[in-house]
């Protein structure tokens, strides 16, 4: 599988892309997709963003997708 990590992502924004992506590929197949909320580390004392982390089976379908949307 290859990972490709969508920083700074909302919630509705990566909604529509995996909406998009269910019209060329199959969901759990093709590939499967991770939703990171955000927050603050108190340990760390930092910002954490939002991240979606994309997995992708097949090597082209994460170049076309990091050519759509990075």
């Amino acid at each position: 599988m290859i990972e490709v990590v969508l920083e700074s992502t909302t919630v509705t924004k990566t909604l529509e892309i995996v909406q998009s992506l269910r019209e060329r590929l199959t969901i759990h197949e093709d590939f499967t997709y991770k939703f990171l909320q955000g927050g603050y580390d108190w340990e760390m004392s930092e910002q954490i963003d939002h991240m979606t982390i994309f997995s992708f089976k097949n090597p082209a379908d994460a170049t076309w997708f990091q050519l759509t949307y990075l």
